[in-house]
């Protein structure tokens, strides 16, 4: 294919997926005049000769799609999004809800997704294409967290593997697509279609009140926190109460009655994970699970790390990690660190004071029974 062919190809894929995002559905196209609508056919020529353009996102093998009640989302399942979250948002345009594949569940109200494109013309080098019966690739540069009751119906699911290798190139740093290039204003455009969906479950969220936390068990009060856990066979820090409950159990130790035998051979990589079981509230027990680092790679800023441990844990977990000495302790950047399905990630700032060599992961999990 010579180039000229090919920047067409190009461009004509942009034109669809742009129509596709932003361009008002057909009931809404040919309604009312609105005065949404009616800004946005100043600027769109498609549709000011109402040319409704459908353009499928995702094309299933029916073999594949899992016709069943969905009652929870699951890591590895694609969505699609009710048709009432969709409406008319920035720059004049009707955000049409895209498909989105649930890559873990940060509660059972709330479910981490990345973006799912159907234009594969403008898939970049860190994007993964979709097997499993299932055209398209997801975006990992364009995830985010939505409310699961906004999820519509399960279209299908990539195999556990897949979702391995989504996380890992969640993890990886790629280089930013040329300003001005179609794969440059192709991502903005998706980036801000994704926020427009996020930001409904930002203020649901924020909407809550006080008193209602997805991880209650952080929020009790740190001297109870303290009597919890001098109950189990764990070694407590120097209990300074200005510090949060996540903190005090990062630096919360297993006791030797918790550690592995020396007979146990660990690899240098094998990691030492406390789990924390809580019943009604309280921490009733703790004990130790063996995990893996798979990734530990430093780019100028950061430090990537990644591992995986038992895959029995349930998808409301709540996972703590730091990289720590016993000097200092870093938390994950914020939203780029999650688990699912035992696989886990987070990515560090690096300072003057602070590098992979000074510190290690420390991992906690509390599990409600």
């Amino acid at each position: 294919m010579n180039k000229s062919t090919e920047k067409e190809r190009l461009e004509q894929s942009w034109l669809l997926a742009h129509q596709f995002r932003c361009c008002p559905p057909d009931h809404v196209l040919t309604g009312e005049m609105s005065d949404e609508l009616k800004c946005h056919l100043e600027t769109c020529p498609f549709c000011r000769v109402d040319r409704a353009i459908s353009l499928p996102q995702v094309t299933l093998d029916p073999a594949v799609v899992d016709k069943r009640e969905q009652p929870r989302p699951q890591p590895g399942e694609l969505w699609s999004l009710q048709p009432s979250c969709g409406g008319w948002g920035p720059k004049n345009r009707y955000y049409n809800p895209p498909v989105v594949l649930v890559i873990g569940m940060t509660s059972s109200d709330y479910a981490q997704v990345v973006q799912i494109s159907g234009a594969v013309e403008l898939a970049g080098s860190d994007d993964l294409l979709l097997d499993n019966g299932l055209s398209g690739f997801a975006e990992p540069w364009n995830r985010y967290t939505l409310q699961t009751r906004e999820l519509h119906s399960c279209l299908g699911r990539i195999p556990r593997q897949r979702v391995e290798d989504l996380h890992q190139h969640i993890a990886a740093e790629h280089s930013a697509p040329m300003p001005g290039s179609l794969l440059w204003f192709f991502r903005q455009m998706e980036v801000e279609t994704g926020w427009f969906f996020a930001s409904r479950a930002l203020d649901a969220f924020l909407e809550q009140p006080e008193d209602i936390s997805v991880d209650s068990i952080l929020d009790i009060p740190t001297e109870k926190l303290a009597a919890d856990l001098r109950q189990l066979p764990v070694i407590l820090p120097d209990m300074d109460f200005s510090s949060s409950a996540a903190d005090i159990l990062a630096r919360t130790m297993p006791a030797d009655d918790l550690l592995p035998l020396a007979a146990a051979d660990l690899k240098p990589q094998s990691l030492q994970i406390l789990l924390f079981i809580v019943e009604q509230g309280k921490i009733r027990t703790a004990e130790m699970i063996q995990g893996h680092l798979t990734l530990l790679d430093r780019k100028k800023s950061t430090l990537h790390v990644s591992g995986c441990c038992r895959s029995d844990l349930p998808d409301d977990a709540c996972w703590i990690f730091r990289w720590q000495s016993n000097d200092w302790s870093l938390q994950p950047l914020p939203g780029q660190h999650g688990a699912c399905e035992g696989v886990f990630w987070a990515v560090f700032p690096i300072t003057e004071i602070t590098s992979p060599e000074q510190g290690e992961l420390i991992v906690r999990i509390l599990v409600q029974r």
